[in-house]
């Protein structure tokens, strides 16, 4: 139970580990909470899907604390029952000391120092921020800071660098604490509320979660949209509406949440007003992160709206549609000699899925509930065709054309 809190960042470090293939792993541990959470997950992770990977524990010790050589060797203890490797720096009483004013800045810069002398390019780097980090540092920035963009959240990845947990609220790490009976060092320095960080995180968030419990969602949203550079007109040319549903072709689409979420934020909001289907507020950004998921996990769908409609997940294609119906479309023969793709692509805008004449081999027809021939013809979906376009034009497949018929699925 306690690890399903965290399924999501889960296939987020599966994602990232098998995207880059790194040469060497490494995981900062402070031995707070967030880290020794981090740490307990990055070793369930690699077990359970057997990624024969050794991380190495990267902590400095900043000689801030009284207990500071003793925050070491509790994140050395915990390195060598996770059986992972260990390294540490120290950082001279002396020049620990001298950090008089803006200490937390300044033991920050030390340890990106620390993490960037031990890290390379190719190698990948965990750490613990989450969501509460994210929102605390986009506060900070909004009062002492007139720049925007970027710099006004923590990335999810950056060079080498990769935070598995930055959608994850810091409820949910305790939680997961909690149940798995994990111990961490208490730094009371976090009560200090003379750090500008600690002000915000006890006094000021509290304040905003008490009036407004849905904030740190709602934060989430506002991040995806502003830190994607793509157009509304580059995401309208995106889109094919039909009389009966709506596509969206995402092939073209980066894959991450940033631009993922803005072109299918945009996509569903106009399919839902071009087919005047009411949505209660606020439940269709939720309903998007699952779609957006469900796109990354190779889902087939159907995932629900509002109002009897859903979606169904197709290759790169997302089809937005009654759930009482799936739509087959048949045309005409012709062949596809040469480079027909603009040919084939203003058919697709008609329907998600037609009928071949010839064995199409395996393709998700099934995800709407469409498994064997109609008419002698085989099902094939619009995601199929646009994955395929090279494949279907060289080898001459004829398409068939009847009247739209509408299947009870």
């Amino acid at each position: 139970m306690s690890w399903k809190l965290l399924k999501n960042s889960e296939s987020l470090l599966l994602r990232e580990i098998r995207k880059i293939s790194p040469e060497n792993v490494y995981i900062g541990v402070s031995g707070g909470l967030d880290s020794v959470v981090l740490a307990h997950f990055v070793h369930m992770v690699l077990k359970k899907h057997s990624l024969g990977i050794t991380p190495t524990v990267l902590h400095l010790n900043h000689s801030l604390r009284d207990n500071s050589d003793g925050d070491e060797l509790f994140v050395k203890k915990l390195s060598n029952v996770l059986r992972f490797n260990f390294l540490s720096h120290k950082v001279p009483k002396k020049i620990a000391e001298s950090w008089e004013s803006n200490t937390e800045h300044r033991a920050r810069l030390e340890r990106i120092k620390f993490f960037r002398e031990k890290c390379k390019t190719r190698d990948l780097l965990l750490l613990g921020h989450h969501l509460d980090d994210d929102i605390e540092w986009n506060l900070l920035q909004r009062f002492k800071s007139s720049n925007m963009g970027s710099s006004m959240y923590i990335p999810m990845k950056n060079e080498f660098t990769f935070r598995p947990f930055l959608e994850v609220p810091r409820s949910d790490l305790s939680e997961v604490s909690s149940i798995l009976g994990l111990t961490h060092i208490t730094d009371e320095s976090n009560l200090n509320n003379k750090f500008e960080r600690n002000f915000l995180r006890n006094e000021i968030v509290p304040l905003i979660d008490s009036r407004f419990s849905n904030f740190r969602e709602h934060f989430l949203f506002q991040k995806y949209q502003s830190l994607s550079l793509l157009s509304e007109t580059f995401i309208s040319k995106l889109i094919f509406n039909n009389q009966n549903f709506s596509t969206v072709y995402l092939a073209d689409v980066p894959k991450n949440k940033d631009d993922l979420f803005k072109v299918i934020n945009f996509w569903v909001n106009s399919s839902l007003r071009h087919y005047s289907v009411h949505s209660g507020r606020g439940k269709i950004s939720r309903q998007i992160i699952k779609i957006i998921e469900g796109y990354l996990n190779f889902k087939k769908g159907p995932l629900l709206l509002s109002g009897g409609w859903c979606v169904y997940i197709d290759t790169d294609c997302l089809h937005f549609m009654q759930k009482s119906r799936v739509l087959i479309q048949e045309f005409k023969p012709f062949k596809l000699k040469g480079n027909n793709q603009e040919k084939i692509l203003s058919i697709i805008r008609n329907g998600p899925i037609y009928l071949m004449d010839k064995d199409p081999g395996k393709c998700p027809a099934s995800a709407f509930g469409i498994d064997s021939m109609h008419d002698g013809y085989y099902p094939v979906t619009t995601g199929y065709i646009i994955k395929n376009l090279k494949y279907l034009t060289k080898i001459n497949f004829s398409l068939f054309k009847a009247n739209i018929k509408e299947i009870t699925s």
